[in-house]
This record gives structure tokens, sequence and C-alpha cells, in this order.
């Protein structure tokens, strides 16, 4: 039997957005143990997320993928949590209390190499950049300059 791994796969915490992924013959039933029961496949649908006490940890949007058509090849379960450090902590003890599930480690990501979805893709000796903009500088929309990608800045400026 294959392993169920998850891990942490959005930056790290704090963030506005953590997304934790669960991937393997086990991630429907930690979701769903989570969550209440499983959402319909690829239908994000908001749910309390509890701990295996019950315990409310999170509302967080929650998605089932079947395998074998997901980037892993196998069951996938995302959860869009808040990404604060308390609430992802949270959620990855309750994860770990879960028989028969780990969390991945760097090793996972070399055995599997197709773990995650690839969001960006690039050609043979292409580089990208990702930086957060300056207060009061204008981010447009998708790549500029030679693949950076621009973001809002977090803060405003308070000149």
């Amino acid at each position: 039997m294959a392993d169920t791994i998850y891990a942490l796969s959005s930056g790290a915490p704090p963030a506005g957005i953590g997304v934790i992924r669960i991937s393997g013959p086990l991630a429907g039933e930690a979701l769903s143990r989570m969550a209440n029961g499983l959402p319909p496949p690829r239908s994000p649908r908001l749910r309390i997320l509890r701990n295996g006490e019950g315990a409310a940890l999170d509302q967080a949007l929650v998605m089932w993928f079947a395998g074998p058509n997901t980037a892993t090849g196998e069951d996938l379960a995302e959860i869009h949590c808040h990404g604060g450090r308390a609430v992802v902590a949270a959620l990855l003890a309750a994860l770990s209390s879960i028989d028969g599930l780990r969390e991945a480690m760097a090793e996972s990501i070399w055995l599997k190499p197709r773990v995650w979805p690839i969001y960006f893709q690039l050609k043979p000796n292409c580089s990208a950049a990702v930086r957060c903009s300056q207060p009061g500088e204008i981010c447009p929309a998708g790549l500029k300059d030679g693949g950076t990608v621009y973001l809002a800045s977090p803060r405003r400026s308070k000149r």
C-alpha cells in the first residue's frame, strides 16, 4: 500500500491563506473525518474542520480529487485554510493523529517527483522571479519584464 502523505504546500505562516494537501489512498478518509464528509469531486465546499476530539479548528474551503486524474495520480485532498500559525499547526497536528498518514518530508518529494501540482512550468534555460511590489507601485496582472510576477504588497504605505 502506498503512503498517504500531507504537507503545507503554500508559503510558511503567517499568511492570508494556507493550503494543505493530502495525497494517497487515505486522503479521502482523512478529509472526510475532519470535514464531516467528502465534498463532490472537484467542487470546493466551505466546511468546519474538526480534530479527533470534535473541537472546531477552522472554517475552510475543502476540495476532493479522486485519482488517477490528479496531479499526483493518486487520490488528493486540499484544505484552503486561514494561514495563521495556530490554525496551520492545529490542522497539521490533527492530520498527524490520523493512523496511516505521515507528514511529507523532502525525501518524499524526491521519491514522488509529482507529489504536488506544478503551477509554473518554465521552458529550459528560462527563469522567473516572484516579488512583492513596493508601496505605491502599480501592479499589473500576469507576467512582465521577462517572467517577473508582480504581487500586491500586503501592507499599505502610511505616507
